[in-house]
């Protein structure tokens, strides 16, 4: 099976846990033949961070999103 190189779109981790959910991501993207690329954490561009996205979208056959939590809020504020 040819290797096909992916995109994957995360941002920074905030946490351990999320840390770690990431790399099992990618190494079972890995296992399965594809190549996860993305910008800040295994591709580099001196570019702007959108015009590096643009170049890895265009070398890579599909996209997979990771969307993590930022800031966890149990309950609304009552003003």
């Amino acid at each position: 099976m040819s290797e096909l190189n992916l995109f994957v779109s995360v941002g920074g981790t905030a946490t351990e846990q999320q840390e770690v959910f990431v790399r099992a991501v990618e190494d079972r993207l890995r296992s399965e033949g594809l190549i996860p690329h993305t910008v800040g954490r295994n591709t580099i561009s001196a570019d702007s961070p959108l015009k590096a996205v643009t170049q890895l979208l265009d070398n890579c056959c599909a996209t997979v999103v990771i969307a993590l939590e930022r800031m966890y809020f149990p309950a609304g504020n009552k003003s």
